[in-house]
């Protein structure tokens, strides 16, 4: 609900207020930082991104460019001058779940760029690299062409940031779409959640431990008495960052039973955290005490290990669900403000890994790219249809781009030979 009037209420401070470029807030360039064009551009996408309501304005996120591309070197100009007077926010009441309100401001589209413009100029240049992997707002887009017809399509792609909010959703988004079928042939009593971690070593390289950890599951995995329990399910591996700055890393794995083996549930010390051990059909039987003892064996400084039944609450999919937001949730513990070394750290050690990945029966070995379709309302995990001829096959802009001669279609309905530069 929009109230009749405005709170009156600048959303950011007037660039006037520190006299001009003559304060001491624009020494050493800051102004020009400011003003930089990628700085603003930056700005515009991380608006676009975020998308959100209208300011008193009434201007709209889809309507920015064009103003910006009308009006932005006088924009600039106020802001170099000292004369940008931002607008007032508008007021609205967002309702409480107990049936109370409070007031929310919402600043103009313009006032957002511009705030986000003097942000990012305050920023280190670590702290400024922290925040384009912390989100690209799903900026990354790249146009598809049939390979039968030439008919163009748009399309998401994720980007290679591990710490991307944005493509950390999509990621969970194509998990639960690429496993789901698989899920629903299974019922929640023949799956378990698995946790394994590690102790916490001060000064340890981060991408040293994440592979050791990743291939002391492998041989886990192999071993005798665990495949004779469970044949195969996804796991993910973790690295947090503790209050001390150092790294927790451990693993969560949802396995499936092997035929005949059954879950035997216990309670732990609380008495709302259930546990189990498995029996196979055999008679060999995982506990939290044997499996604890392979772990330490395998990688020298096991701390927690746990293995809890799934509850069949809610049915498959939404059992499923859970799961794959918990096993895709973001890195805890990091912040491109407060830690910014620590998520360049984290991106490093973790670029060209895969942190979820499917074993045994669930083992997956096609490594197809799937792209998400632009107009869809939520992710698919699927491959792109021509809505033109059915085709599946498609070549990107940069490869045709790069060999143009090699691609000639003969429908004069299309014409993707044509694109700017």
């Amino acid at each position: 609900m929009e109230l009749g009037g405005n709170a009156g209420v600048r959303s950011i401070p007037s660039m006037s207020d520190k006299d001009g470029n003559g304060g001491n807030e624009y020494a050493d360039g800051l102004l020009e930082r400011i003003l930089d064009r990628n700085n603003m551009n930056m700005a515009y996408k991380r608006v676009k991104g975020n998308k959100g309501s209208h300011g008193v304005d009434g201007m709209t996120v889809d309507e920015l460019l064009q103003y910006l591309r009308q009006n932005g070197g006088q924009i600039r100009e106020s802001i170099r001058n000292g004369e940008y007077r931002p607008n007032p926010v508008r007021r609205v009441e967002i309702p409480k779940p107990d049936g109370g309100k409070r007031l929310l401001g919402i600043p103009t589209v313009l006032d957002r760029s511009t705030g986000i413009t003097s942000h990012r100029a305050h920023q280190t240049p670590i702290q400024a690299r922290a925040h384009e992997l912390w989100d690209c707002h799903g900026g990354h887009t790249v146009t598809l062409y049939c390979l039968d017809s030439g008919h163009p399509r748009t399309v998401k792609m994720l980007c290679s940031s591990r710490v991307c909010a944005t493509c950390r959703r999509r990621r969970q988004e194509m998990l639960f779409a690429r496993w789901l079928p698989r899920m629903r042939q299974l019922k929640p009593s023949r799956l378990v959640l698995v946790t394994l971690t590690r102790k916490i070593m001060p000064g340890v390289d981060i991408g040293k431990k994440i592979k050791e950890t990743r291939a002391a599951f492998g041989k886990l995995v192999r071993h005798k008495d665990f495949a004779s329990c469970f044949q195969g399910g996804l796991y993910a591996v973790e690295a947090k960052l503790t209050t001390a700055g150092h790294w927790n890393v451990h693993i969560h794995a949802l396995i499936e039973l092997t035929d005949g083996a059954r879950r035997r549930s216990w309670s732990g010390k609380s008495a709302s955290h259930e546990r189990c051990d498995v029996i196979s059909s055999a008679g060999q039987k995982i506990t939290v005490q044997s499996l604890s003892a392979s772990w330490k064996k395998l990688t020298g400084d096991s701390y927690i290990v746990d293995i809890a039944p799934v509850a069949t609450v809610g049915g498959a999919t939404e059992t499923f669900r859970y799961i794959t937001k918990y096993l895709s949730k973001p890195p805890q513990g990091l912040c491109p403000d407060k830690t910014p070394a620590q998520v360049l750290a984290y991106q490093a050690a973790t670029s060209g890994l895969r942190l979820v990945q499917g074993f045994g029966s669930w083992h997956d070995t096609n490594t197809n790219f799937r792209f998400v379709v632009v107009d869809e309302p939520r992710p698919k995990n699927r491959r792109v249809v021509c809505p033109h001829c059915g085709c599946e096959a498609w070549i990107s802009e940069y490869e045709l781009r790069r060999n143009p001669a090699q691609y000639r279609w003969t429908q004069a309905m299309y014409s993707p030979m044509t694109w700017d530069g």
